[in-house]
């Protein structure tokens, strides 16, 4: 599940708060009508509404609503103000409640369908107040008009805005949480939000031999330069999205294969990749090399289950010489 799913939560409260408004609104509307108006097949269509309305408050509190009920949702809302506001009197002035179809559109849509379906609306609700104000004498059709696309545009173009900025703006903070701040590559929180999508792959869990030392003898300044270091040359071997620092010293990552033997080639390849850079600290050449450990991810597993397997098989490689890799069952002699 994506921890980070603001958008979707935030989506899911406005509808849910929208929904119970409406249900009871529609409710006292409907029975206005039946009341007062005789209006009974329009408070017929009120009525299914309300109910609608309470099944979308109910499922959004539960389970939450697809995007096709909440598109169907709207739609409802916007054939219940172009019926009404063609078939009731010009003097209720129910197209004004076309005026905050773009904020709903947007905040529970997003910007492409929202834009789409804002259009939609905009053609529909002019041309039914235009052929309502041509047939009544209550109201100038100029004035009307002017008033009503003006303000019915402004709305939304601040919502068409303000939804672009709102998603920029969370996509640059769910980028900011996903990346970490030394290296440059993603963090353990990308690593868990992106877990589903490696299932049958192959996970390299690498830790840098002896960076302890790195850190006492020449500083921790040193060691963060060979941490990124070490993250840049992953990166000319392997896809961004494939790499992840987890902690420490310790990265993860996805190896694009398609057998364990293949795995564990593409991993030695790393390590002699990382065992061949030049870092120098303090005017010394540094050696650096890591202990590995190379698993497959089964659609079984949990998270922790698999960071175990692999931090087991990385510490065989640790207390058996370091500088190497480690399978499950090591299918290649692979040299140190």
């Amino acid at each position: 599940m994506n921890q980070l799913a603001f958008t979707d939560q935030i989506r899911r409260k406005v509808l849910r708060t929208m929904s119970l408004a409406f249900f009871f609104i529609v409710s006292i509307l409907a029975s206005f009508n039946i009341l007062f108006n005789g209006q009974y097949l329009f408070a017929a269509l009120e009525v299914i509404f309300a109910l609608f309305s309470l099944y979308i408050f109910i499922t959004s509190k539960t389970s939450g609503c697809s995007p096709r009920v909440t598109f169907s949702y709207l739609l409802f809302i916007a054939a219940l103000i172009l019926i009404g506001a063609y078939f009731l009197p010009i003097s209720d002035v129910l197209f004004m409640w076309g005026l905050f179809f773009p904020t709903i559109a947007y905040l529970l849509l997003g910007s492409r369908l929202g834009f789409r379906l804002t259009l939609s609306i905009f053609a529909a609700l002019v041309m039914v107040v235009t052929a309502k104000l041509s047939a009544s004498e209550l109201f100038k059709t100029g004035p009307v008009l002017i008033n009503l696309v003006t303000s019915y545009l402004a709305i939304w173009c601040v919502a068409h805005f303000f939804e672009q900025s709102r998603a920029k703006a969370n996509d640059s903070l769910i980028k900011l949480a996903m990346t970490d701040v030394l290296t440059g590559v993603n963090n353990r929180l990308a690593f868990s939000n992106s877990l589903e999508k490696f299932y049958g792959q192959y996970l390299l869990m690498l830790d840098l031999d002896h960076f302890k030392a790195i850190n006492d003898q020449h500083g921790h300044d040193a060691g963060d330069k060979a941490l990124i270091l070490v993250a840049q040359a992953l990166n000319e071997k392997v896809a961004a999205n494939r790499i992840f620092r987890i902690g420490g010293e310790e990265f993860c990552v996805w190896l694009p294969e398609a057998s364990l033997v293949s795995a564990q080639i593409a991993a030695d390849n790393l390590r002699q990749h990382i065992g061949d850079l030049n870092f120098c600290a303090d005017n010394q050449n540094v050696e650096i090399t890591f202990s590995g450990g190379v698993v497959k991810f089964e659609p079984s597993m949990s998270e922790s289950n698999l960071l175990k397997q692999a931090d087991e098989l990385l510490y065989n490689a640790k207390v058996t010489g370091r500088n190497k890799i480690c399978v499950a069952a090591d299918p290649l002699p692979v040299a140190s």
